[in-house]
Parts: structure tokens; C-alpha cells; sequence
């Protein structure tokens, strides 16, 4: 098994693009927003790099299914305007 800290590294990374590429993105709410509910996510978690330490590692594994529901009904949602680009990178980081 790989240690968790690497697992909320990626998280990390992944919530920081979703950041990045909502912020280069005509639309930018919807990438932002998911981008940082996973960096919220991750640094929620009671593990080496958590920030706040509220959730223990048992639960963080729901909280990891429900955020990834999440960015599947964002990438695919049609109420609010968001990009191709957009979506391809929701869908692209949510794998």
C-alpha cells in the first residue's frame, strides 16, 4: 500500500489544477469551485498533510466517492454556462 500522504498530494495537485485551469477558463465558476472542494477535501482529512484534521481516513473514503460525484454532475450539469475545456478537465482530473 502506498502511504496516505501521497494520496492527499494528489488530491493537492488535482484541486490546485481544477484551480488553475477554472481561473484561465472564460467561465471560470464551476472549475473553481470543484477544484476547491477537493483541496477542501484533502485538507480535511486527519493524515500528514491535513490542514484542519476533522475527518478520520475511514470517512475521507466517503467524502472522496461523494466529491467525485460531484464533479461528474458538475462536468455534465446544464444549468450553469461552462466550458469544454472545462468540462474535459472535470471529467479528465475526476479519473
Amino acid at each position: 500500500m502506498r502511504p496516505f500522504w501521497i494520496h492527499q498530494l494528489a488530491e493537492y495537485l488535482i484541486g490546485a489544477a481544477l484551480v488553475t485551469q477554472g481561473m484561465q477558463d472564460p467561465e471560470p465558476l464551476v472549475p473553481t469551485l470543484a477544484g476547491a472542494l477537493v483541496i477542501v477535501n484533502a485538507a480535511i482529512v486527519h493524515a500528514p498533510l491535513g490542514a484542519f484534521r476533522w475527518v478520520r481516513r475511514g470517512h475521507h473514503r466517503w467524502f472522496d466517492l461523494a466529491v467525485m460525484a460531484a464533479l461528474v454532475v458538475a462536468a455534465v450539469q446544464p444549468w450553469l454556462a461552462i466550458s469544454a475545456v472545462g468540462r474535459g478537465a472535470l471529467l479528465i482530473m475526476l479519473v
